[in-house]
């Protein structure tokens, strides 16, 4: 037979490993904040498990009134670090404030008036917001946190489902004495040793949440050009290939842009290699001003940039083009109380068909760049494999 004090002792013990474990993560990482939510909703639980132990040689109000307490809050931790993880957004502090109301006003007048059901007022807070954990852990579609918030969502709900029977035998069958008849009785222990099992699971997707967050840092490391803040060559590579498979399947458009500083070398020797950098961080903020929200940028080498325009001919692509060429040209670039202005030549090429890949896009929209630049440089030039009706009406240069 279960023991109530030796279950609720060996609770907290497994409790104060896994608070100061994930305290020690929280302050380690401490970016992810969600982290620290998951830490404090242990810590909480840690003191919330210590006064139940107390029943029966400590006042209720400690016991029962403040450790449901305690409990709610660090259920709402827990959705707090969920909430981090999975949706990053501004919290939803209107059910977070319902729920405090319930817990710090409605809550202890039921419990101090000695209303019958007063366990499930206090208790109902805690649903609510497993609930709204378990629909979140549910929606996520993020390929990296897909298994782990699945797995969360299972343990949650296996909570619910045993809270909801120890809310019935206490609010129902325990009335005449709950404190008492509940520390002896079987159904109330194993029960609550279902939920100490379930629970001591949710550390570890705490943990996993974690690692596949540490892994989406390394890869957005891995994918990004540390001084314009884009994607690097790598990435680049990744995106196109994937764009062109779906052209392939179902022949959509794809214009591919090749973007680069005129008389970058000259610049870089006249005025340093910190205006260079400048520069290329000036370029990037006007490509992002100028492009689509659906644009692809990266920088594929030194100066020069490239861009993947999903669903986009060369007519479209070209305006786009001139924007930013014009846009460039305007622009003054400021270092250390210099000022000097840089213009762009730039290459345009489209996806031309199911014989078309990565490297023949490229190596035509590079031509398309070259060429512009032997026009004098601060111009777009179109590639065309034969000659169009865009390049004539427009009097675009071809690469031909």
């Amino acid at each position: 037979m279960l023991d109530y004090h030796t279950l609720y002792f060996g609770d907290l013990i497994s409790y104060i490993v896994f608070s100061i474990s994930l305290s020690l993560i929280g302050w380690r990482f401490r970016r992810m904040r969600g982290m620290r939510w998951f830490a404090l909703s242990l810590g909480l639980t840690v003191v919330k498990t210590l006064l139940q132990t107390m029943r029966g040689r400590a006042p209720v109000a400690l016991t029962i009134l403040l450790a449901n307490q305690l409990n709610v809050l660090s259920f709402v931790c827990m959705y707090l670090g969920f909430y981090w993880f999975c949706i990053r957004r501004s919290v939803p502090w209107g059910v977070l404030s319902f729920v405090g109301f319930v817990t710090v006003v409605i809550y202890p007048i039921a419990f101090g008036y000695g209303v019958s059901y007063h366990f499930v007022v206090g208790m109902s807070p805690v649903f609510l917001i497993c609930i709204l954990s378990i629909i979140m852990l549910l929606q996520q579609q993020d390929t990296l946190f897909r298994i782990p918030a699945r797995i969360g969502a299972v343990m949650l709900t296996a909570h619910v489902i045993v809270l909801f029977y120890r809310t019935i035998l206490i609010g129902f069958l325990y009335k005449k004495a709950p404190v008492t008849y509940a520390m002896s009785d079987q159904r109330w222990l194993y029960s609550y040793a279902a939920i100490m099992a379930i629970d001591m699971g949710l550390p570890l997707v705490y943990c996993s949440l974690m690692v596949v967050e540490m892994q989406r840092d390394l890869h957005r490391e891995a994918s990004t050009d540390p001084l314009t803040g884009v994607r690097n060559r790598r990435a680049l590579l990744s995106e196109a290939k994937r764009l062109l498979e779906v052209c392939r399947r179902s022949n959509a458009e794809l214009g591919l842009l090749v973007v680069d500083v005129d008389e970058f070398k000259k610049l870089n020797d006249t005025y340093g290699h910190a205006a260079g950098d400048a520069a290329l961080v000036t370029l990037v903020g006007h490509l992002k001003a100028c492009l689509p929200p659906f644009a692809f940028l990266a920088r594929s080498g030194g100066e020069e940039f490239a861009v993947l325009l999903p669903s986009t001919g060369l007519l479209t692509a070209y305006e786009i083009c001139e924007h930013v060429r014009k846009s460039m040209e305007r622009a003054a670039t400021k270092v250390e109380q210099q000022s000097f202005n840089i213009t762009v030549s730039v290459g345009i090429a489209a996806f031309s068909g199911l014989g078309d890949d990565w490297e023949k896009m490229l190596h035509r929209a590079d031509a398309a760049m070259y060429l512009a630049k032997e026009r004098g440089r601060n111009c777009v030039c179109v590639d065309e494999s034969e000659p169009t009706l865009l390049a004539r009406t427009l009097n675009v240069p071809s690469a031909e």
